[in-house]
């Protein structure tokens, strides 16, 4: 018989999706109803900020803020950024353990600030801010241990298209490379996303971890 009670279950991938939701929903606060846009200054990620030893923090809170930009208010990007949390994250946790999660999801979200800040002679020099990067990292290091399974995504939410993970890793990994190339690279926005260097530099990493390390359990069990 399973036993019951009060124990308490920490669910990481859970409690990074109701803060994303909870952040959304006090930037739509602050922008709309009280016309206050400063949390992106303190809170996102510009390298001439961090660079110059102002606001340290900005490395790591970057994560948090969400795009609120656009017709929809941004809640589109908020409901990509919920499912990859809920479908990838969710296994990812699975299988590596919580507090190794936690670590892997940290670094992802520190290479990709680092890359960010030395892209930043080249012109770089808006902020960062969006949790993509960490996201990246996770959808990259899923891939790596379901690189030869079948999985089926909505483009635009409609069309399905269905292939194997490793597939997806590649074209997503094209993508940013040539947004980073042809874009970030000469200081201009790219048309898809921004920071597509941070998200090549998670995706790194998570491919190194996975190639190097993820038989020697360094974080400990969870």
């Amino acid at each position: 018989m399973r036993e019951t009670g009060n124990s308490f279950s920490f669910d990481v991938v859970k409690w990074l999706m109701a803060i994303f939701t909870a952040l959304f929903l006090l930037q739509h606060v602050m922008e709309r109803w009280l016309g206050s846009f400063g949390h992106y200054s303190w809170l996102g990620l510009a390298a001439r900020s961090v660079l110059h030893g102002h606001k340290l923090w900005t490395p790591l809170t970057y994560n948090f803020l969400q795009n609120t930009a656009g017709y929809d208010g941004g809640i589109f990007s908020l409901i990509f950024n919920l499912l990859g949390l809920y479908f990838f994250g969710g296994a990812i946790r699975e299988r590596v353990g919580t507090r190794r999660f936690v670590w892997l999801y940290s670094t992802f979200v520190v290479a990709g600030a680092v890359a960010w800040l030395a892209v930043y002679p080249v012109g770089v020099d808006w902020p960062l801010f969006g949790p993509l990067a960490a996201l990246s990292g996770v959808f990259a290091l899923y891939c790596c241990y379901h690189a030869d399974d079948q999985m089926t995504f909505l483009i635009f939410f409609v069309v399905p298209v269905t292939a194997k993970p490793k597939f997806f890793c590649w074209f997503l990994v094209a993508l940013n490379l040539v947004c980073f190339l042809f874009y970030e690279v000469t200081g201009q926005h790219s048309p898809l996303w921004n920071g597509c260097v941070a998200n090549l530099a998670a995706m790194l990493v998570a491919y190194g971890y996975y190639r190097v390390l993820d038989q020697a359990h360094p974080f400990g069990s969870s």
